[in-house]
């Protein structure tokens, strides 16, 4: 099924330094580097859609009778607070339940795509990135595929096209366990993903501040 963010939005960010480390413009030619680079839900003009995005669970634990353990890992712009995205997936008795439900016998990761625009003045080219650590009990993360390209990387459907794929690399966490069963996180145990964005024109490169999403497994 396509993914599509609802949410409208574009704002203005300060032409300085940000404070997760997104460099100045510089004035090298007759313009200066991209400026208002920021990572958004959406490509037009509403402020609240800036410095937050969506992911979305992709894996065959979709196809379950219940997703309800997988939807878990789907995040909305409105979760976003000052950048970052906190998460709780649910290890209760019900919700390794829910997990079971969507998981057993049709996937042994959650699979996570990321959905965004990368908002930018004065820029012509465009570059994601993704970083993955965690703290896990059982089980490990990666990532899977390579960032993309596209300044408009807000879907998520493959039946439309290779780079209708959000930002193009995702995050795969891997439960523990085997043929026995699976064995999920523990209580604590955290994933966290960081995503970039880039812009860049003929004087250079501009960072948008980074964005985190940080999920966190609990009783």
């Amino acid at each position: 099924m396509g993914f599509v963010l609802g949410v409208v939005g574009t704002a203005q960010q300060l032409e300085t330094e940000n404070a997760s480390g997104g460099s100045s413009p510089s004035f090298q030619g007759t313009a200066p580097n991209p400026t208002n680079v920021r990572i958004a839900a959406a490509s037009s003009g509403n402020p609240l859609a800036d410095f937050a995005m969506a992911a979305q669970e992709i894996s065959n634990a979709q196809n379950a009778p219940n997703p309800d353990g997988a939807d878990q890992f789907d995040v909305t712009p409105f979760d976003f607070t000052n950048g970052q995205a906190d998460i709780t997936i649910d290890i209760s008795t019900g919700g390794i339940g829910d997990l079971n439900a969507a998981y057993s016998g049709r996937s042994a990761s959650a699979i996570i795509a990321f959905l965004g625009y990368i908002g930018a003045t004065n820029a012509t080219s465009f570059q994601w990135s993704l970083s993955v650590s965690s703290s896990l009990s059982a089980g490990s993360t990666s990532t899977s595929g390579l960032a993309g390209t596209n300044q408009n990387s807000l879907t998520y459907d493959p039946s439309i096209g290779s780079t209708q794929r959000g930002i193009e690399k995702s995050c795969r966490i891997l439960w523990g366990g085997g043929r026995g069963g699976f064995i999920y996180p523990s209580n604590g145990d955290t994933v966290t993903c960081t995503i970039g964005a880039d812009a860049t024109n003929s004087n250079g490169t501009t960072s948008a501040d980074d964005l985190v999403i940080e999920y966190t497994f609990s009783t």
